[in-house]
């Protein structure tokens, strides 16, 4: 009513519920104070009290004023649910994708079916969006939206009703039994005086698109592309994903709205919409797959017809929006793509079949679809490859004052937190080409007469006002900076100055623009290992320009860089690093015939290599001197002023556990203990199913160290002698060491045995693992002779990490990563020239590999360990086309810190 209200949506670390109500119009919010937010898409009160609230993961809430409670029906599996509407006293409907309808009537306690059986067109070929009830009337609409289903009598029976038009329909709103509007894609209106007997467009911008994009997943986008045909030539445009993340149970929160964000960033490149396939989900972030691995998990949620389903799906999707052109994913007949491989043949295949009124028909007799024929179909080349049709991203848009580059990234932020840069040039392959003599081969609509204004096309818009010579001179800067860019990730050592011309750098450019070149420059200092230049972009950003969005993400990273133990030991160390891999230039087996490679070439214990001794190892040299640094008290200084200002300005961003961690490192380092306690208190109070929470408790429970760990404990043995190297695991040290299980964190339903033990001593910390080959992988045997360089690219092989946060600041982490072949690689906070002195030796036969290092203490702290010392950490392991198996969880290929177990040495 006029002051009665409630909110919804996404829940954040300052309102966790993300349901809000408010009792003097609109004035102030009250939030719900307890239960977490899934990302609520849809809701519906029934009073200023109770309502009910479901979310895109198949989630449902009862909602009071104090607290959402769990429903009967937990969870509805995996369709998007999409609208919800409560009717009468205890009534009420809930629709969503896959033609899911549902109806309550003890007030959204239970949902069960209707009382009549929907037309069978409805969970196979339509994903409902929209959603009308008065009285006993209920309509249903959606994707596509040529039919509106139609129930008189509360459910009990239905009737299809046609609209005579495909765009999609995302809303229905009747104001009696005959009287209502549905509205859709393109701007579409639909009015009916008969209760949806017949429906007249009152108001449409388009009837179909242009062009249509099917990729596997949102960052394959090219959303530059989309910018120059949708953004500046006003050609009506789609996108359409395949795949989805959110299943998989260490997927992070965010996943679960990112079908909403990519929408939003084909919205802000110029698209018309974008929409996310619910059947086909995808694993783990991180991993790659082969194509057999990628139909398995979709056949896996498909019965078996993952490949059907999905072909028939894109012939839906071809024929509801009717384009000219089709962009997708390049192919890959050599495996190294086997994702885009499988979305780029399935495509060609929905291409031709959605032309063939004979297949899919009830397409077209049962929905009112028609069979299309697209024009061109183009394949997206991957990395800076040119094609038929090549487009420069750096190019200027006179209609978009700016070029498609920067057009793209005001989309690309919403779809990932990393702010990736536009490739170079983007090359378009054209695979399917239905016009006469070559005429779709100049540019991607070449050959294709689509006036402004037409069905598929807009009104050309007017370049915007300006001075036109500004305008280059800012095209001009902002090619410059790309160049500086890709010179800092090439480690061109001239580019450490260029921190202190940032004025000239960023003149002229709008703000936006201008903190986004910050961030990317403190992006690239950090991976090329210039950490303080790296900061010093970080505090101009934020000082800058704290008002755009970039000054959060930068605060929380400044918080996090100053307030770390490994970055402060890292920046702080005035000594040369350099890797010795503990292999020998020869082979010898044991008594079980397992090849291995021995520590030395006498096969000695363990020893402390002086310089004198490298030529004695394989492996290559790698020297970097590391630059001054800030003292502790400074860092906490800086961690704890960043932290001051973010509460002043954002305080919902300053409860973030992502910065409360760090941030109370900081504060103990600056001797302010009580005020860290309070802060990791106020995060104690969340679910028992958040990490987060989890936490909050070790910590206390690291106090008494009484009850049952909060989190995954694995203990660090007191190492009485040094093991030998070898690989063989035969040492009594391995025999006395808890040994530490790995647990499957994905979908994989046949996890690979696998377990780590560790020890350590007054100079090393060891750690050994014994890994269960994979069925069918490729594991070659073991050569000491090959050469083993610094970070190697480990992400397509079987590889172990040990992650180490020395602090518990679940933030910054050494992490140390090796494969079978005792490849080593090595970072930290997203610094690959973090590379240690460590040892590794690794051994295998037909079943297990093995692997045994040493990496000395002086690498990862100013201190030796103390017994009962704790730190946070993570052991895993990634196999690529099986996923990923973690001592503690959550875990994922994309490093989840906030999952880290906790290390206590003996």
């Amino acid at each position: 009513d006029a002051r009665n209200g409630w909110a919804l949506g996404d829940g954040s670390p300052l309102y966790p519920s993300g349901i809000f109500r408010t009792d003097d119009g609109a004035r102030t919010w009250i939030p719900v104070p307890k239960g977490e937010s899934t990302g609520w898409v849809t809701g519906d009160f029934r009073d200023a009290k109770t309502g009910v609230a479901a979310g895109l993961g198949g989630t449902l809430g009862l909602v009071t004023q104090m607290e959402i409670r769990p429903t009967r029906t937990e969870n509805l599996g995996a369709r998007y649910l999409r609208r919800m509407l409560l009717a009468g006293e205890l009534g009420g409907w809930l629709v969503g994708d896959g033609g899911l309808a549902l109806t309550t009537k003890d007030g959204g306690f239970t949902w069960t079916a209707p009382p009549g059986r929907l037309p069978e067109i409805a969970a196979a070929e339509l994903d409902f969006r929209a959603l009308a009830v008065h009285g006993s009337h209920v309509w249903m609409a959606g994707a596509p939206g040529t039919c509106v289903l139609h129930s008189a009598d509360q459910g009990q029976t239905w009737q299809v009703q046609r609209t005579e038009q495909t765009a999609p329909l995302r809303g229905l709103c009747f104001l009696d039994e005959s009287r209502g509007w549905a509205v859709g894609a393109f701007g579409t209106i639909l009015h009916t005086r008969d209760g949806g007997q017949s429906w007249r467009v009152q108001r449409s911008g388009g009837k179909r698109v242009a062009l249509l994009g099917i990729f596997s997943e949102p960052e394959r986008v090219p959303l530059a592309v989309v910018a120059q045909q949708a953004g500046s030539d006003a050609y009506l445009t789609a996108v359409e994903i395949l795949g989805r993340r959110d299943l998989e149970p260490a997927a992070p929160p965010n996943q679960r709205t990112l079908p909403r964000r990519t929408h939003g960033a084909v919205i802000a490149a110029g698209g018309s919409a974008a929409d996310t396939a619910w059947r086909f989900p995808l694993r783990d972030e991180g991993l790659v797959l082969s194509a057999d691995a990628v139909l398995a998990r979709w056949n896996t949620a498909n019965d078996g017809r993952a490949t059907d389903r999905m072909e028939e799906h894109l012939v839906r999707r071809i024929r509801q929006w009717r384009p000219e052109v089709i962009v997708t994913e390049d192919v890959s007949p050599r495996g190294d793509d086997p994702q885009g491989h499988l979305t780029n043949q399935i495509t060609l295949a929905a291409v031709a079949k959605a032309a063939d009124p004979t297949a899919y028909s009830d397409q077209i007799s049962q929905v009112g679809l028609t069979a299309w024929k697209v024009k061109k179909v183009f394949a997206l080349a991957r990395g800076d490859r040119g094609g038929v049709v090549t487009i420069t991203p750096a190019q200027w848009a006179p209609r978009l004052g700016r070029s498609l580059a920067e057009t793209a990234e005001s989309g690309s932020r919403l779809i990932s937190a990393d702010l990736q840069p536009v490739p170079k040039l983007l090359g378009l392959s054209l695979l399917v080409d239905h016009l006469p003599q070559q005429a779709g081969r100049r540019d991607v609509m070449s050959g294709i007469v689509l006036s402004a204004g037409s069905d598929a096309r807009r009104a050309l818009s007017s370049p915007p006002g300006g001075n036109l010579d500004l305008l280059s001179r800012m095209a001009q800067r902002r090619h410059n900076v790309e160049q500086l860019l890709n010179r800092i990730h090439s480690g061109d050592p001239s580019t450490g100055t260029w921190i202190g011309q940032i004025d000239n750098l960023t003149s002229e450019l709008p703000s936006r623009q201008s903190s986004e070149i910050l961030w990317q420059l403190g992006q690239r200092y950090m991976q090329v290992g210039k950490g303080q230049a790296a900061a010093e972009s970080m505090h101009a950003l934020i000082h800058r320009y704290p008002q755009e969005p970039l000054a959060e993400a930068a605060a929380v990273w400044l918080i996090q860089y100053h307030a770390s133990g490994e970055l402060a030991w890292r920046n702080r160390k005035a000594t040369h690093y350099s890797v010795q891999l503990a292999s020998a230039t020869s082979q010898r087996e044991d008594a079980r015939g397992r090849a291995v490679a021995t520590t030395d070439k006498a096969g000695a214990p363990l020893e402390v290599v002086d310089r004198s001794q490298q030529t004695a190892l394989v492996g290559q040299a790698h020297v970097q001197t590391a630059a001054p640094d800030l003292s502790p008290d400074e860092r906490a200084s800086q961690a704890i002023a960043v932290a001051d200002w973010i509460k002043k300005t954002r305080p919902t961003l300053h409860a973030a556990p992502q910065l409360q961690f760090p941030l109370s490192i900081a504060l103990r380092q600056a001797g302010q203990s009580r005020s860290a306690e309070q802060y990791l208190q106020r995060l104690g109070s969340g679910e028992a199913s958040n990490p987060w929470a989890a936490c909050v408790s070790a910590e206390s429970w690291l106090l008494a160290k009484r009850g049952v760990a909060p989190k995954t404990v694995m203990s660090v043995a007191a190492a009485l002698e040094r093991p030998k190297l070898d690989g063989l695991l035969d040492e009594p040290l391995w025999r006395i060491a808890r040994p530490i299980p790995l647990a499957s964190a994905s979908a994989d339903s046949q996890p690979l045995a696998t377990h780590a033990v560790l020890a350590y001593d007054e100079e090393f910390l060891y750690f050994a693992a014994s890994c269960q080959k994979a069925p069918g992988g490729a594991y070659a045997p073991v050569d000491a002779t090959a050469p083993r360089p610094h970070d190697s690219d480990l992400a397509a092989v079987d590889h172990l990490s040990l992650l180490l946060d020395i602090d518990r600041d679940y933030s910054t982490y050494w992490q140390l990563s090796v494969d079978p072949q005792g490849r080593p690689a090595a970072s930290c906070f997203g610094d690959a020239t973090w590379n240690p002195q460590w040892f590794i030796a690794t051994a295998g036969d037909a079943q297990w590999w093995t692997v045994e290092a040493a990496i000395p203490l002086a690498e990862l702290g100013g201190r030796r360990p103390q017994s009962q010392d704790a730190w946070a950490a993570q052991v895993q392991r990634v196999v690529p086309d099986r996923g990923v198996a973690a001592a503690s969880q959550p875990a994922a290929a994309k490093i989840r810190p906030e999952g880290f177990g906790l290390l206590l040495f003996d």
